[in-house]
């Protein structure tokens, strides 16, 4: 590391920078795939009416409000478009700066490491 010239050091930083880059911007990803995940089962559950007992015509839901459901339901699929929308940005993104990009810089960080 202490002989490398000036043009290798800032290769090896702007390598750096760039695996840095990408993998918050594929975590971001990861986080909004996961908040997508659980919207879908918090729907999912908002919805299954399943009778609580095979003899019981009554939904498995105790003590269930069809105006609360309505609002839960609503904020729910809200929500679940929301995040559709960040995470296509957010892949969209990822895409645009280091799809096309990562070979090069992993091919950067190793002629550095040599």
């Amino acid at each position: 590391m202490m002989s490398q010239n000036d043009s290798q050091a800032l290769r090896t930083r702007a390598a750096s920078i760039n695996t840095q880059a990408a993998i918050a911007q594929q975590s971001l990803v990861n986080n909004l795939k996961s908040k997508k995940t659980e919207l879908v089962l918090e729907i999912q559950n908002l919805t299954d009416f399943a009778p609580d007992s095979t003899q019981s015509l009554r939904p498995g839901v105790s003590n269930w409000n069809p105006s609360e459901w309505a609002v839960k339901l609503q904020e729910a699929k809200r929500k679940l478009y929301m995040v559709g929308i960040e995470l296509k940005i957010a892949e969209n993104t990822y895409k645009e700066f280091f799809e096309d990009e990562e070979p090069e810089a992993e091919a950067a960080a190793a002629a550095a490491a040599e």
